[in-house]
């Protein structure tokens, strides 16, 4: 630096051009510089905790869609023959408990068994029960045999699959001729239900939110078989 910017330098300084920032100025530009950080990571929390909340509800979404798809199809497919011995379709459970049994025979190009020769008539039950740990465990049980001998009667029998463990309530109604809806359709019961009725509530262990669905079945009627004396 030459003299004469020194000398000016000097001269300007003296008469107050040259000043630094006041210390009011400092703790001004600090907090408006720490309110802009704050919201700018508080936004950045919101994005996060919502792209986490999609994703829940989405995983969630695909499981009871997932559930629903696989009761509508053996549903469906229910056999309604005309004999009894080759129809069967019981359904327990309590409002209360909010847990549901259903047992039916059904038609399905699904093999149980990955080895093996076998019909397309099954017999499957869905159930919603507590396990060994007092943890309520979503099944699915397919039997290729049902009518085999002594192991028509068997609920054990066939292969169990564990659908899900997220599975809160599980319950299933049966709409009857009288028009009214009903928790148990027993055996005895010689007509499928007009309509059923099945609700499905999964919940996340980790947040304990509920994800709830509910859908009807319509059971198709048979044509009436008469048959005629000679």
């Amino acid at each position: 630096m030459s003299v004469l910017e020194r000398v000016y330098l000097k001269r300007n300084c003296a008469k107050g051009v040259c000043q630094g920032f006041t210390v009011v100025e400092l703790l001004l530009s600090t907090i408006v510089i720490s309110f802009i950080a704050l919201v700018s990571l508080s936004t950045l929390q919101g994005v996060v905790s919502s792209r986490e909340n999609i994703e829940e509800y989405v995983a969630i979404s695909d499981e009871i869609r997932y559930l629903s798809n696989l009761l509508k199809q053996d549903l469906n497919n229910a056999t309604r023959e005309v004999r009894k011995q080759d129809r069967k379709f019981i359904a327990l459970g309590e409002a209360d408990t909010m847990k549901s049994d259903i047992t039916f025979y059904c038609s399905s190009y699904d093999q149980a068994r990955e080895n093996g020769i076998e019909s397309d008539f099954y017999e499957v039950q869905y159930k919603l029960s507590a396990d060994q740990e007092g943890e309520l465990l979503f099944t699915r049980r397919k039997w290729p045999t049902p009518k085999s001998g002594k192991h028509q009667d068997n609920e054990n029998k066939g292969v169990m699959m564990s659908l899900s463990k997220n599975v809160v309530k599980f319950e299933v109604k049966c709409l009857n001729k009288k028009k009214e809806w009903l928790n148990e359709w027993g055996k005895r019961r010689k007509a499928f239900p007009e309509m059923i009725e099945v609700n499905l509530a999964l919940m996340n262990k980790e947040t304990e939110r509920v994800c709830k669905h509910s859908f009807l079945v319509t059971i198709p009627r048979l044509p009436t078989v008469q048959y005629f004396k000679k």
